[in-house]
């Protein structure tokens, strides 16, 4: 072989490693943000305090015209620490009151609920595109 096609062979080799690497990298950043909100869902899950701060809201039908922030003090008042990047609602009225924190996130957006009548519900979307690829718009939860 001579020298100028060992040296595009090289190149090649070198091209080679450099997009597994960024593929890896893609993974292994995926993978973090992912397990940050499935953390983010466990610790707020496992707080002893949760159920009956949701039921304290939707006792409240000051909630249902509220802005997050005042939902985050109040849930804080009775024990449960709701992550910022979570926007918190209280939908419909009277006794169909839903309780909802809306984590918006590019890659893995989620939905966490609860309602005095289906209890807590949790819905995570995948929504993560190898680099280069598009990424699809965010539904509405």
């Amino acid at each position: 072989m001579d020298i100028e096609h060992e040296r595009t062979a090289l190149q090649n080799l070198v091209e080679s490693q450099q997009r597994r690497m960024d593929q890896l990298k893609d993974k292994i950043h995926r993978s973090t943000r992912e397990l940050y909100m499935h953390e983010l869902v466990r610790t707020l899950t496992e707080n002893r305090d949760l159920p009956e701060a949701m039921r304290s809201v939707a006792r409240q039908s000051y909630f249902e015209s509220t802005k997050s922030s005042d939902l985050h003090a109040f849930l804080a008042e009775h024990g449960v620490i709701i992550p910022a990047e979570f926007d918190m609602t209280v939908q419909g009225s009277g006794d169909n009151r839903e309780v909802v924190g809306t984590y918006r996130d590019e890659m893995f957006p989620a939905r966490l609920s609860w309602s005095p009548h289906a209890g807590f519900s949790v819905r995570m979307w995948n929504r993560w595109r190898p680099r280069g690829q598009a990424t699809a718009p965010a539904a509405e939860a």
